[in-house]
């Protein structure tokens, strides 16, 4: 018998959403990770997974996940659970899995589905599904949020989202735990690092204008659909490089030795933020992220309008004088530990509320 099941609709390359995943199955001790489908990087993992396409061929494999990965038939997926288990599922739509009479179900949200939700935000994705479609995996995805035992979030900006869209008031916020580097390095160097999944809603065009007219350094760690239309748009810029995926102990590095963290993308929290500021490296961050009203209050670094090189130039240009109290950003941000977060996953499985 199982006694708690973790779930996810399908795992993308690696991310902050995914590293929360495997902090979630250390938390509840399990050893299988339930999903309808996964990049191929999974599989060199040492997850054991529960899917039913993982007797394909590699090629197939990685069209099948392509396919997915573009928003296609993603309301289709579905994984089964026993009966028996209690759930916790790690979300970024809710009509992805059918948790079939489960004994209690909890839901990470990490975000609210842009495709359903905000589709003005994805209009590409929208074109590829017909409107009758459209309209019924959104009513699913609300009935499905309604059936949640509990839910919980990252953060106030999805909590908003989730009241807005599903009228689930109750959604309680769980931080994602954090992970805490070392002490800050005593020389700097100047670059600039963005260290993110590369798609679309990461909106770093503006970044590449700024960096057009900047002499400093940028690197850009990550992979995403949209690597290649970013190596595309810089590939003239000298100093511009994109790394795609480095080891966590190399981006660690990178983070600790940068100038400034740059993130342009509509974070509902966004880890990558707050463990750079953790290595009291600044930050540049949007208007409209999570980060934002930590960055204003805290002063440790810039806010700016995604949409304006000149702000993202100017805010690049303030980082010289930028005087930062780190003992109260760590003291801070420290709290965000795996203590605290193991103690109200474990209390939202096994009770109404959070301790």
């Amino acid at each position: 018998m199982v006694d708690i099941a973790v779930c996810d609709e399908w795992l993308g390359n690696r991310g902050g959403a995914e590293n929360v995943i495997q902090q979630i199955m250390s938390v509840v001790g399990a050893q299988e990770l339930w999903t309808a489908a996964a990049h191929p990087r999974w599989l060199q993992s040492n997850i054991i997974m529960r899917t039913g396409i993982t007797s394909q061929s590699a090629a197939e494999y990685r069209d099948l996940f392509k396919s997915i990965d573009y928003g296609i038939g993603r309301a289709a997926q579905a994984v089964f659970v026993p009966d028996s288990a209690s759930v916790v599922r790690s979300h970024h739509h809710f009509s992805g899995l059918f948790a079939i009479n489960a004994q209690r179900e909890v839901v990470y949200v990490h975000a609210v589905p842009r495709l359903w939700w905000q589709p003005e935000n994805v209009p590409w994705e929208r074109k590829l599904i017909s409107d009758r479609l459209w309209h019924i995996a959104r009513d699913l995805d609300y009935d499905q949020a309604q059936r949640a035992d509990v839910i919980l979030c990252n953060g106030e900006l999805t909590r908003a989202r989730i009241a807005q869209y599903y009228d689930r008031h109750d959604a309680i916020i769980v931080t994602p735990p954090l992970n805490r580097y070392s002490l800050r390095p005593s020389v700097r160097q100047g670059y600039i690092v963005t260290v993110a999944r590369l798609v679309e809603g990461k909106r770093l065009s503006s970044a590449i204008t700024a960096f057009s007219r900047l002499p400093n350094k940028w690197l850009i760690v990550g992979t995403g659909r949209d690597y290649d239309r970013l190596s595309s748009m810089t590939q003239t810029m000298r100093n511009v490089r994109l790394l795609g995926d480095m080891p966590s102990t190399s981006v660690r590095r990178i983070v600790q030795h940068a100038g400034a963290v740059l993130n342009l993308g509509e974070e509902e929290f966004g880890i990558a933020v707050h463990e750079a500021l953790l290595a009291q490296t600044p930050v540049i961050v949007a208007a409209d992220s999570e980060a934002a009203g930590f960055v204003r209050k805290m002063q440790c670094g810039y806010v700016v309008d995604h949409a304006s090189p000149s702000e993202v130039k100017e805010a690049i240009a303030a980082l010289a004088v930028l005087r930062v109290d780190w003992a109260a950003v760590i003291d801070y941000l420290s709290t965000y530990n795996m203590a605290r977060f193991r103690k109200q996953i474990l209390s939202a499985i096994y009770s109404d509320g959070i301790g």
